[in-house]
């Protein structure tokens, strides 16, 4: 293992980056999240976020509602890390046109199909995932 490549960075900014070195450069480990449910109450939007591959990546999720605001969380990596394979992340209540995971589109994500929802709050075209 190039333990120098590894380290380096990590002890640069004072974090353990092992989650990310391990199935990136030392397994065949592949990130695929799926959006799951949307439920929205007087009291909030609930967002439902499935981790489906081994990878685990701090995940960005992005709700934007009727009248253009957005409003974004990110799901720590600990999260997975911990060995959850489905969590919740809770936004504030509105109107909501669209859920979108890594709005960005910086994760390599092998199926990203399952990773938005638009204003019918259904599955947009992709075959993995609920």
């Amino acid at each position: 293992r190039s333990n120098g490549l590894v380290r380096s960075p990590g002890g640069y900014l004072g974090e353990d980056l092992g989650w990310l070195w391990t199935p990136m450069l030392f397994e065949t480990w592949v990130v695929d999240l799926a959006l799951g449910e949307v439920e929205t109450t007087a009291a909030g939007v609930t967002v439902t976020v499935r981790d489906l591959g081994l990878a685990p990546v701090p995940v960005p999720v992005e709700v934007t509602y009727a009248d253009g605001r957005t409003h974004t969380e990110v799901i720590p990596v600990q999260t997975w890390l911990d060995g959850a394979w489905e969590t919740q992340v809770t936004f504030p209540a509105g109107s909501v046109a669209s859920v979108v995971l890594d709005p960005g589109g910086y994760l390599p994500d092998v199926a990203p199909g399952n990773n938005a929802r638009r204003r019918d709050l259904e599955v947009e075209a992709g075959t993995n995932g609920p």
